[in-house]
């Protein structure tokens, strides 16, 4: 994931007649995580489906920008803090909760107002299941647009989509465990470009 940054830097850092800038904003995050076990019995496999989890919250998000004529690439750091929330499962209940931090770095193709983009996301999170903390660190590939709008010649008002998807598989006793993760975000902020280069 360092090295994904640093290139990302480097585009940033060598591309000529350019604009930096800085961008605040913050996200309507949803996170949906499934889980499948897959049992063999007597050559007869079963599946077994657990029940999906989902949980929502508000976060932020800060960065720097930088704008060429037809590219716009973007690093941000990101902050998510999702509410308690209870587990049903097996006729048991567990209290839950998540916070997930990380680092964001895209760029974006523009399209008139539009800008659809591509980029990895770097999660940092931290699990609570009925008190006990687990930490998890992971990263995936982000995709979505963005619709931005000047206010006026170097301050931009923005709001977009953005997706992505972890999937896991592993085994548990003689149980093979498919884990998906989902984060779809409903994304909004300013961008302001506070230095020219041409």
């Amino acid at each position: 994931m360092k090295k994904i940054v640093l290139l990302f830097f480097i585009i940033m850092c060598s591309s000529c007649s350019v604009k930096y800038g800085l961008l605040l904003g913050g996200q309507k995050e949803e996170y949906t995580e499934t889980l499948e076990a897959r049992t063999f019995s007597f050559g007869s496999p079963q599946t077994i489906n657990y029940p999906q989890y989902q949980n929502s919250t508000n976060g932020y998000h800060v960065g720097i920008s930088e704008e060429s004529e037809y590219l716009l690439t973007k690093i941000t750091y990101f902050s998510n803090s999702y509410g308690d929330k209870k587990y049903e499962v097996a006729g048991k209940s567990y209290d839950t909760s998540l916070k997930e931090s990380g680092v964001n770095a895209t760029i974006a193709w523009k399209v008139w107002w539009f800008q659809p983009f591509i980029g990895v996301k770097k999660f940092s999170s931290n699990y609570v299941v009925n008190g006990e903390t687990t930490k998890d660190s992971y990263n995936t590939l982000d995709l979505g647009v963005d619709f931005e709008v000047p206010l006026k010649e170097d301050l931009f008002i923005y709001a977009g989509y953005a997706t992505s998807k972890r999937t896991n598989f592993g085994f548990i006793g003689g149980a093979s465990v498919t884990q998906s993760i989902k984060h779809d975000a409903l994304k909004f902020g300013l961008r302001w470009n506070f230095v020219s280069l041409k």
